[in-house]
């Protein structure tokens, strides 16, 4: 779901300029978000006291998530879909195109199943239904690709 997905030998924050992703820090280990900045870019789509009620429920979580590189890209041997958020300002319509022709560039079999919807980063608290939807309707199109 609007999704940073590196290459294998890449991170995440090798993805992303410096200064870029402010309204976080790394603090001994950990990723301490900033709430009210988290809040506008992530939750766009909710009313800024919604945003920010989510955002304060975050907790720190270990930086090696945004630091290691990947070291296997599942994307090789799997079928990829990409719930493709149109109306993100954080992992951008931009940065998520460029993101999904780095992984179709080392895929071998089919290319990446892009599902567009009009919403904001964190679509599964502005938009729980349509998450709903999509997941179901990307199972649907797995079940039927295999013949079960």
């Amino acid at each position: 779901m609007t999704a940073v997905v590196g290459l294998e030998g890449q991170s995440v924050k090798d993805m992303f300029a410096d200064g870029e992703l402010d309204f976080f820090r790394v603090e001994a280990g950990y990723m301490v978000m900033d709430a009210a900045r988290s809040a506008a870019v992530a939750f766009s789509d909710l009313s800024p006291e919604e945003g920010l009620a989510l955002a304060s429920k975050m907790p720190d979580h270990p930086a090696i998530s945004f630091t290691q590189s990947l070291k296997c890209g599942a994307y090789k041997a799997v079928a990829v879909s990409y719930l493709f958020c149109e109306d993100d300002t954080l992992v951008t319509p931009e940065v998520q195109n460029k993101i999904i022709q780095a992984l179709e560039s080392e895929m071998s079999g089919p290319k990446v199943k892009r599902h567009p919807v009009r919403s904001d980063h964190a679509i599964n608290a502005s938009h729980p239904k349509t998450v709903v939807e999509v997941v179901r309707k990307v199972l649907e199109m797995q079940k039927n690709s295999e013949g079960v």
